[in-house]
């Protein structure tokens, strides 16, 4: 195994995942592996999230290499880290060069405009010989998400769902009891004023920071639809109803929090200095609050509008072999290894984040972090947080986000609803 430090050479991040025991480690045989087949020692290229190199995750990962390289002497795996923006702009500046990643790490969302280039390698035949005992680990909705595009474009990888986080020496000092389960949006808006009222912020501003802030409490009304697009593809399926649901919600919730926008270093702060209640967000925050002085918290579902109701909004990663690959076959087989529920079972257990592997996700030891077990309970109830996998105008996150930002500033829920729609909609269309 090589490691190289792309963010020095060739120059976001990612969610992860988990997992049980794999027969691919041994070279278990798959319809790849005579097809392409390399007659000598070859090296795969590996592309990977820069996170995913260094630290303990690093070192998992790594462990899993020289694993797989024992159990296949032929194969050696070159391990770069990159930003995740880069291995997309990567895999364009190098196709057709011969210079780039025989297999990639990359986003469901970002990763989708490398499917309509042509830039991966459709693996239907290699999944099909797969069998069912491999292809049966994954989450369903995740591996339809694969085979959009009149092909099968990767393997689910990472994931995540956001969850809610609770300040509890907050609540207590607000005079909330901690075990007083929230009765739904009706009962955490009350929540929020008795904090309010105690001297403190509920939530930090979900409106200025894209879409997927909103999506989340969306994701907890009964009437609501995936984020995506209708069949036809050029217009968005999104239930204009609930998304107004949501967004009233979310104006109720500003009076009683912070100006302070969501998703930012800055909610973060608040919440380590004991003045925010509530935080919804993804798992990549966890370690913030677990290494802070002071704080206590526990981690819920993100309530959803009726007792009961859950909401969240959900993302992944997946494992691509490039279209450039000379190697496609090994590349296979290491991809294999690497999503089987053995590895991402142990990749996900001391670093307590989750994966599109829904086998894994059911491992005891998985189960014993807090974060794991409620993200597991909360993703199949998760709205995506975009129309993953789908080809997408540029700039059209941001049609979204001007329209929560015209409801942040005095427009009714009603009418931001239905111009977000119907601007998605005209930028869908061109």
């Amino acid at each position: 195994m090589r490691v190289v430090d792309g963010l020095k050479t060739r120059g976001w991040a990612a969610c992860a995942v988990l997992a049980a025991v794999c027969t691919v480690a041994a070279g278990c045989g798959t319809a790849g592996d005579d097809n392409g087949a390399s007659g000598g020692d070859v090296t795969i290229e590996y592309w990977t999230f820069s996170e995913f190199t260094t630290g303990e995750q690093g070192d998992i990962v790594k462990g899993y290499i020289n694993e797989f390289e024992t159990a296949n002497p032929g194969i050696k795996i070159e391990l770069v880290g990159k930003p995740a923006e880069d291995i997309v702009s990567g895999t364009v500046t190098n196709a057709g060069q011969g210079t780039g990643a025989d297999v990639i790490s990359t986003q469901m969302n970002a990763g989708s405009s490398l499917v309509y280039a042509g830039l991966l390698k459709d693996i239907s035949e290699e999944w099909a010989a797969a069998g069912a005992g491999y292809t049966d680990q994954f989450d369903k909705d995740f591996v339809d998400l694969m085979g959009r595009n009149d092909g099968r474009w990767g393997v689910p990888y990472t994931a995540y769902v956001t969850v809610l986080y609770r300040n509890l020496n907050v609540l207590r000092q607000a005079g909330i009891d901690p075990d007083q389960p929230i009765d739904g949006w009706d009962g955490w808006l009350d929540q929020m004023k008795q904090v309010h009222d105690a001297g403190f912020a509920g939530m930090a501003d979900p409106f200025q920071s894209g879409a997927e802030r909103v999506i989340q409490f969306y994701a907890g009304i009964p009437s609501r639809t995936q984020f995506d697009l209708k069949d036809d593809l050029k217009s968005l399926l999104l239930d204009q109803d609930a998304l107004e649901q949501a967004i009233a919600f979310c104006q109720a919730t500003k009076e009683f929090g912070s100006d302070v926008a969501m998703d930012t270093q800055g909610e973060v702060d608040l919440f380590n200095a004991n003045q925010l209640a509530f935080l919804p967000g993804g798992p990549w925050k966890y370690w913030s609050f677990i290494e802070a002085d002071g704080v206590e918290f526990d981690i819920q579902a993100i309530p959803g509008k009726a007792p009961g109701a859950t909401g969240g909004v959900r993302g992944g990663e997946f494992l691509a072999i490039t279209a450039d690959s000379e190697h496609p076959a090994e590349a296979w087989k290491f991809v294999q290894f690497m999503t089987d529920q053995a590895q991402l079972a142990r990749f996900t257990v001391p670093i307590s984040r989750i994966t599109g592997n829904a086998a894994a996700m059911q491992d005891a030891a998985v189960l014993e972090s807090p974060l794991n077990r409620v993200s597991v309970e909360a993703f199949p109830g998760g709205v995506n947080e975009s129309p993953l996998q789908r080809q997408l105008p540029p700039g059209i996150a941001q049609v979204f986000a001007d329209g929560l930002v015209d409801a942040d500033t005095g427009m009714p829920a009603k009418e931001a609803a239905a111009a977000i729609i119907k601007n998605y909609n005209a930028a869908l269309a061109g």
